[in-house]
């Protein structure tokens, strides 16, 4: 299940000796190769350990039925994170992974355990959670502003593909190898045996997480990951009856925030210089994606699971679409989350973002297209 071959292969190539790559042997690399990556490592190795565990005492999970899901899909910096705190704002009707979750609990054991800890750290007054606070500043602090992940918060489920070695996330870590290219786009693993084991350990991630926090199935799991533009026929192939939940965005706004994004994450491993060569990969990795969103779009628009909400409207209309979910999955919304709802309207009008976009002309996306 593991993917051996491309974790050699990233890591036989994990620095260059070229000035003009972004795996020289830079300050950023050496922290990131020599401290970082063997503690990350570890943290995986240790949690294979406790998930193996878990079919050992708890392999019941197994029997859990997993077809019915929310997943937010659609570009990076189109919404999809903004969609999901929105969902999940009705903690008794739908439920997601943590950031600390897929970090340092995906086992049923470790969920056990954490649930445990957390309940005697706020009775001794929240040491644990007060640490993990301010490594979080310093581990996220190049992206703040864009994105402001809390190990304490709902996120992105992209992490679970860590522990096969098939996150888009290594693409981060391990850049400019070509190796990674069914990292980018998993679509190409359809029908493979691969793709079958990665999907597979992916439902059995959303069993293990229901049976700890929603056995009794009486919430909705919802999943929200923007690199599932590139594996959408993939995970659409696994959980036919999930809904899916694309809010779209003008793609050039969507490129040029990611592109920022990208930037910053590039510059927690790498020395960010010079013309920036992943400007270019970057943008046809996105351009990629959008296309096979809209392919996906175009074959299911009529289907009565997928659903598309415009950016705009998402923003400046948090309740109305909210609404449009509930109205889909044919569930009612409670008082105490419809104002909150329309309090989040009223804040929106006068948010103003302190994000800078890069500039994407037209020219370099049609070279793409």
């Amino acid at each position: 299940m593991f993917d051996f071959r491309t974790s050699f292969i990233l890591l036989k190539n994990s620095f260059s000796l070229s000035s003009d790559s972004l795996r020289f042997l830079s300050l950023n690399r050496i922290i990131f190769l020599f401290l970082v990556f063997p503690f990350m490592a570890a943290l995986i190795l240790a949690n294979w350990v406790f998930l193996w565990l878990d079919d050992v005492f708890f392999p019941a999970y197994r029997k859990l039925n997993v077809e019915r899901n929310i997943f937010v899909i659609g570009l990076p910096r189109s919404g999809t994170t903004y969609l999901l705190d929105l969902i999940c704002s009705d903690p008794e009707k739908f439920t997601a992974f943590s950031l600390g979750e897929l970090v340092f609990a995906p086992s049923i054991i470790q969920k056990y355990f954490f649930r445990k800890l957390l309940a005697f750290d706020r009775i001794a007054g929240n040491p644990s959670r007060q640490t993990l606070v301010y490594l979080e500043k310093s581990l996220f602090r190049k992206i703040r502003g864009i994105h402001s992940p809390s190990f304490f918060a709902i996120e992105e489920d992209e992490y679970i593909f860590i522990y096969l070695f098939r996150s888009v996330y290594l693409h981060f870590l391990f850049p400019e190898l070509d190796d990674q290219h069914n990292l980018l786009v998993r679509d190409r693993l359809c029908n493979t045996r691969s793709g079958e084991r990665m999907m597979r350990f992916y439902a059995d991630a959303i069993r293990r997480h229901n049976y700890v926090f929603n056995r009794g199935g009486q919430r909705i799991f919802v999943s929200k990951n923007p690199a599932y533009s590139g594996m959408i026929r993939l995970l659409y192939e696994h959980f036919p009856k999930s809904f899916y939940i694309n809010p779209v965005r003008n793609k050039r706004e969507s490129i040029s925030s990611a592109l920022s994004l990208s930037a910053r994450l590039y510059a927690m491993t790498c020395r960010v210089t010079g013309q920036l060569s992943f400007r270019q990969k970057t943008i046809s990795m996105l351009v990629a994606w959008s296309n096979n969103m809209a392919q996906f779009s175009i074959q299911h628009a009529s289907d009565g699971q997928y659903m598309e909400i415009g950016f705009p409207v998402l923003v400046a209309r948090p309740y109305w679409s909210l609404q449009k979910i509930y109205n889909l999955l044919t569930i009612t919304m409670s008082v105490t989350v419809r104002n909150l709802c329309l309090q989040w309207e009223r804040d929106s009008r006068n948010y103003r973002s302190e994000h800078c976009y890069e500039v994407v002309s037209e020219g370099e996306l049609d070279e793409q297209i």
